[in-house]
């Protein structure tokens, strides 16, 4: 708790001997009346009264538990910073993504179906060489075993009910997202299957995949613009909203191709402010030290509903049924979020205030 100086002292956090010094150093000759000097010495001691209370107020800040407010500082960056380098990332990633797609359609039209197969092949094999020859490994804390581990990131998510919040929405988001990229192909083939020209039934996967990434990159961008006026743990709520509302559409529309397409082309634009948004949410609010393990539970839940999907085979309609109330899910455990950082924020200022 923050020291309140106003009433647990009554004492001068300035003695007059000390004054009286501290004068002598700026004029030797110097010589105050009674009540000039007791002027000063009263300006002096609320002028460092006001500093102590700011470095309090600092130190509690720093030392505690609570990493929501605008002066963030993780591994160096700033907090607007930090979001700039994620959104950059995703945006470098879509850049890929769109050449690699345009490469294996083409390559898909020379070869054949293996064709994309055979150039990743390659491409693999460079980035092996590079990663082993550039980069060093990341041993994490080379003192915890396996159980000590999984017991500290246990105990995180159970303390801490932000990180659980975290989690969900991180599962429930990214089911849902691999849900989609198991099911676009099917969806989408079917719908231009169903087209009353001949010409029109033909889809080049390559191209739509690069479509997509465009749209991830786009998503990566407006997350750029949103953050720069609103926090992330505001807003996503009504990204994954807007990423429930966007599944609906091969669920009511499943038979047109195009309205298809643009519900699938707005889910990728959701994810591409997902990406950079989780995480500068997981770098503030999930400690670093266990940060790669409680992420890694969470994602126990996600490849079981993705084994589901699989297993059993389920009808399209059902599976985009289930992904949108993931999604709606996702939007609440994002709202609880919210408003955990918000009440907290409110109690510091009270604090902040009563001092």
């Amino acid at each position: 708790m923050l020291p309140n100086l106003k009433s647990e002292t009554k004492l001068p956090l300035i003695s007059g001997d000390r004054f009286d010094a501290l004068l002598r150093q700026v004029d030797p000759n110097a010589v105050l009346d009674e009540d000039v000097r007791r002027a000063l010495m009263k300006e002096a001691d609320q002028f460092i009264e006001q500093v102590l209370t700011k470095a309090c107020q600092l130190t509690k800040h720093r030392r505690g538990n609570t990493l929501e407010t605008r002066d963030v500082l993780t591994e160096g960056f700033e907090e607007p910073h930090l979001k700039a380098v994620f959104a950059n990332v995703v945006l470098g990633n879509s850049i890929v993504a769109i050449v690699s797609g345009i490469i294996a359609q083409y390559a898909a039209d020379v070869v054949g179906l293996v064709g994309p197969f055979d150039v990743s092949a390659v491409v693999l094999l460079i980035m092996v060489i590079l990663v082993a020859t550039t980069w060093s490994e990341n041993y994490g804390n080379e003192h915890w075993s396996l159980r000590d581990s999984v017991t500290q990131a246990v105990k995180i998510i159970a303390n801490n009910k932000r990180v659980a919040y975290l989690g969900l929405v991180q599962s429930l988001f990214e089911g849902s997202m691999y849900t989609f990229v198991l099911e676009w192909t099917p969806v989408l083939t079917a719908a231009v299957l169903n087209s009353p020209d001949p010409k029109d039934r033909f889809l080049p996967h390559g191209l739509v995949f690069a479509s997509f990434m465009i749209c991830i990159m786009i998503g990566s961008s407006v997350f750029k613009l949103m953050a720069n006026i609103w926090r992330p743990e505001f807003f996503m709520k009504y990204i994954f909203l807007c990423a429930a509302a966007s599944l609906t559409f091969p669920v009511f529309l499943c038979l047109n191709s195009l309205f298809v397409f643009i519900g699938f082309a707005i889910f990728e634009i959701c994810v591409g402010v997902f990406w950079p948004a989780s995480s500068f949410m997981r770098s503030v609010h999930v400690p670093e030290k266990a940060r790669s393990t409680v992420m890694n539970i969470f994602r126990i839940p996600l490849n079981l509903v993705v084994v589901i999907i699989l297993l059993f085979d389920l009808p399209i309609t059902w599976i985009f049924v289930g992904c949108f109330f993931f999604l709606m899910l996702a939007g609440i455990f994002q709202h609880l979020l919210h408003l955990s950082i918000v009440s907290s924020s409110s109690a510091g200022d009270e604090k902040a205030t009563a001092i």
